[in-house]
């Protein structure tokens, strides 16, 4: 079944109901996609005459869209990045004369699996729900031969260069890198990254941390970081040249003694930061011999633009070590480090970068631990992905279950699948949950954005048949501040969705903020109002 349609949550029909009554001659200037509303749990809607007066602004809401048939087939572990320079302005005409210009955030770049191609999203908010123009834009490197792979995609929202990386398969060969600064019209091919280790890449960039190095290209303005792992140790390399040209290997940010090898995406402190271009890599299980004995949640970061490296854990953060965590960094240098704790649950903390001064490398204050999901009682999560905007502001997206493992019980709850990845060990469903905070991380509104139509039924294995999901997604800003994130689904047919059997699929989809506060409060709508 097409599903190019979007998931309605709560509160957004409020706005369906006043879009419907006052706006029905509203001319847009482009038509939105045919949609499929799930149904919220939710009183009936008000009249427009019944909407009370405009106020600031609620909870964050969220509409998702699936790619078309045969774009995105098979887009595991995607990244997904936003073109803040790209931003296109929509304009609605109003029957009394008047026109709304609407600000799209800019443009949307999306990638994972072995597509072929990069996805460009273009939204366009005349309509309600907003409309969403998929493109595909071939990638030089789509015909390179490959043992193994792992895709990722970089956007920096500041200079408007997108990174589109895969990996040679396995081996120091690298990764094969596509650079664009027009979102896809044209491509320019990076050195790939060699020598480099093996596995698990990511790319990230930034401003340069003070003093800048010598010698830095005057043409592109931020540093841009490549990350993979060995199993031993995991290194962290840097480009000067916007990403043609990268370092050869430097010291290593861990070795397995300290930190298991398997780590998250990297992240740049902002420029508006007191810590400008201070970097961080999470890692999801730090101390304590991580590879025998488990550890925390971590993070590691640099001070010198990549050159030495500090690991500093999350006190209370024991981690079960499946999934990788995520770091959001907020304007003002704040860390937000969301990751899957010992009993499988969603955990976040909030922490705070005491630069290093004399020669001693600098701390990180952490915060207990929040438990994001008890609200809604999720036993078991994957693939953190967290952003912040403002100081006090940060998403935490990740699939979760209500559904415990039990080892011991007949027939056994294993989210996993087991040792075997056995698809038939879990009974769960998993959806996509966001949980936002709004005052620094002291409280967290955690909510179910695709309810009624499953990620994934059964397990997510780390091999199989049940790991078509692969390790992560990803989440990003737009320019007026809404959350987006890149994800992908396990369970698009109508069968799958009412009950049956999974699909096992991995259909590119991306779930957009339709409402609610945002990331930068600048930006924050007045609520309830209709479209433009």
């Amino acid at each position: 079944m097409n599903r190019n349609y979007y998931r309605l949550t709560g509160a957004g029909l409020l706005l369906a109901a006043a879009l419907l009554l006052s706006f029905a001659a509203l001319s847009a200037t482009a038509r939105a996609p045919r949609s499929r509303v799930a149904t919220p749990k939710t009183s009936a809607p008000k009249e427009a005459s019944q909407i009370t007066t405009p106020t600031v602004a609620g909870n964050p809401r969220f509409f998702a869209y699936m790619s078309p048939a045969g774009v995105g087939d098979s887009a595991g572990e995607p990244s997904i990045g936003s073109n803040w320079t790209k931003e296109t302005v929509f304009t609605n005409h109003n029957l009394n004369g008047t026109d709304n210009s609407i600000p799209n955030g800019g443009s949307t770049l999306y990638f994972g699996g072995f597509l072929p191609a990069m996805l460009k999203v273009t939204f366009n908010d005349c309509s309600s729900p907003a409309g969403a123009l998929w493109e595909q834009k071939p990638l030089l490197s789509a015909s390179t031969p490959r043992a193994a792979g792992d895709p990722i995609l970089f956007t920096d929202q500041l200079t408007g260069r997108t990174f589109v990386a895969q990996l040679e398969g396995l081996t120091p060969a690298g990764a094969t890198i596509d650079i664009t600064d027009d979102d896809g019209d044209t491509f320019t091919p990076s050195d790939g990254v060699v020598p480099s280790d093996v596995d698990h890449e990511t790319l990230g960039g930034g401003p340069y941390h003070s003093p800048i190095p010598p010698d830095v290209n005057p043409l592109y303005p931020n540093a841009v970081y490549y990350a993979s792992q060995s199993v031993a140790e995991a290194r962290c390399l840097r480009s000067d040249t916007g990403g043609l040209v990268f370092s050869q290997g430097s010291a290593p940010m861990f070795t397995a003694a300290t930190c298991d090898g398997l780590h998250g995406h990297v992240k740049v402190s902002p420029a508006t930061a007191p810590d400008a271009g201070t970097v961080y890599v999470p890692d999801k299980a730090c101390g304590n011999v991580p590879l025998l004995n488990g550890g925390n949640a971590a993070v590691a970061f640099s001070e010198d633009n990549g050159i030495t490296w500090t690991v500093s854990e999350i006190p209370d953060g024991a981690a079960e070590g499946e999934w990788d965590p995520s770091v959001g960094i907020a304007s003002d240098g704040t860390i937000y480090e969301g990751y899957q704790d010992i009993n499988g649950h969603a955990k976040i903390a909030v922490g705070h970068h005491n630069p290093g001064s004399l020669g001693a490398p600098g701390t990180i204050t952490w915060s207990p631990s929040v438990d994001v999901g008890s609200q809604l009682g999720l036993n078991n999560i994957t693939f953190p992905a967290v952003v912040a905007g403002d100081p006090d502001r940060a998403t935490f997206a990740f699939f979760g279950t209500t559904t415990a493992d039990c080892l011991n019980c007949t027939p056994v709850e294993d989210h996993t699948g087991g040792s075997n990845n056995d698809p038939t060990l879990f009974t769960g469903v998993w959806y996509l949950f966001t949980a936002s905070t709004f005052d620094g991380g002291q409280t967290w509104f955690t909510q179910n954005i695709t309810p009624g139509d499953p990620i994934q039924r059964g397990p997510i294995c780390g091999g199989s048949t049940c790991r078509n999901l692969l390790d992560f997604f990803g989440s990003t800003i737009d320019k007026e501040g809404r959350v987006l994130i890149g994800y992908d689904d396990g369970c698009v047919t109508s069968g799958c969705i009412s009950g049956g059997a999974n699909d096992y699929t991995a259909k590119a989809a991306i779930a957009r903020q339709s409402g609610g506060r945002r990331m930068y409060a600048t930006f924050d709508p007045v609520e309830p109002a209709l479209p433009g």
